[in-house]
Order: structure tokens, then C-alpha cells, then sequence
């Protein structure tokens, strides 16, 4: 039964992966994503938001492009692992991780400035993505179930109600805002050599 449940598994999260490949949703993401920092009460960060967007944003797609089945099958444990490296997250979790994607993607600007950016656009992005996000991905997986196989259709509906909700949690887990922004934070500390606002910014030490 287990092994029926990861075959399963690699067959709708190929579908799911391809479907990350579209460019309709890919652009419908986008647009999400710059309505979000339009609500950034600062024209200047709002700006900065727009660009890291644009910067971000397609890295995470190529991310997706070169994530295998079996791996996501694996992450979600409805695949067994072979080795303690599988058990592992394959989502870029640590902040040394998201530094190495952020290298030469995003302009030089100040620390602290930017860290505001990404903290608001962070929680505003959790909320999303616990609510409407998370919503339109389980149709979308029970939508994908539809159009297998009759012999296959209700067991896919079957892991999708008991498996998705809980798989959409982890992976929205291992790459936490705290863990973004402090990445983010990092590489603008290292890189940054004018220019930094002051702590008043920061009340709460952020």
C-alpha cells in the first residue's frame, strides 16, 4: 500500500510540477505577488518589493524546474527515503541557502531599509499562503486527480483529502519569512557599505 501511495505520489506531483512550468501561472503568480507591494506604504520600498519580486521570482521557478517527483514524493514522506541526505528538506531552508540564490540577483541597497521590505511583504505572503493560496492549490490538485485514470482518480482524491493539506504546511515551513528576511538581511550586511536608517525603524528589534 505504501509503495501504491508513492507511485501515486510521483504521478500527480509530476503534474503539479509541470503545471509550475506554465507561464499563465506563472504570470498570474506575479501579478499576485506586485499587488502585495503596492500595499507597501512606502513608494520607495514598494519599488524595491516590485524588484525583488522580479528578481526572486523566476529563481523559484527554476528551482521548481529542477525539483525531480520522487524528491517532492520524499519531502512530503509519502515516499521512503533511502539515505539519512534524503530525510533531509530539498527546499532552500537555511540562510546560507537563500544567500547562494540571492548572489548577483538583487541591487546593493540599504540593510535596513530592505529588511523592512521584506518583513512586510513576508507577512503579508504567510497570510496568503495559509488562506487563499493553499485553498486554490488543493482544488487544483483535486481538479489534476479528475483527469487520471478512473483507476487511479479516487485514489488520488484519497491522498489529496487524508496527504496535501498537511504536505502544503510542510513545505510552506521549510522556507519560513524569518528565515527569507534574515538571509536577505545577511547578504545586504555583507554587501552594504553606505547608508543604513536608523534603529527607530525597528521598534520591535526586527
Amino acid at each position: 500500500q505504501e509503495k501504491g501511495i508513492c507511485e501515486l505520489c510521483k504521478k500527480i506531483a509530476q503534474q503539479v510540477l509541470t503545471l509550475a512550468q506554465s507561464k499563465d501561472v506563472q504570470q498570474r503568480l506575479t501579478n499576485i505577488l506586485h499587488k502585495l507591494c503596492s500595499l507597501v506604504p512606502v513608494p520607495l520600498w514598494a519599488k524595491q518589493c516590485n524588484s525583488y519580486v522580479d528578481g526572486l521570482l523566476p529563481l523559484a521557478f527554476q528551482f521548481l524546474n529542477k525539483m525531480k517527483p520522487d524528491e517532492l514524493c520524499k519531502m512530503l514522506y509519502l515516499c521512503k527515503s533511502n539515505s539519512k541526505q534524503d530525510n533531509q528538506p530539498h527546499l532552500a531552508s537555511s540562510p546560507q541557502d537563500i544567500s547562494l540564490l540571492l548572489s548577483n540577483k538583487i541591487p546593493t541597497q540599504p540593510q535596513a531599509q530592505a529588511h523592512a521590505v521584506c518583513v512586510y511583504l513576508a507577512v503579508e505572503l504567510d497570510h496568503f499562503s495559509k488562506n487563499e493560496t493553499q485553498l486554490a492549490l488543493l482544488e487544483g490538485l483535486s481538479k489534476l486527480c479528475s483527469q487520471l485514470p478512473e483507476t487511479l482518480s479516487a485514489q488520488c482524491e484519497e491522498i489529496v483529502k487524508e496527504h496535501a493539506k498537511s504536505g502544503l504546511e510542510r513545505i510552506v515551513s521549510l522556507v519560513t519569512p524569518q528565515a527569507v528576511c534574515s538571509a536577505l538581511h545577511s547578504y545586504l550586511l555583507l554587501d552594504n557599505s553606505s547608508g543604513e536608517m536608523g534603529q527607530e525603524y525597528f521598534p520591535n528589534g526586527l
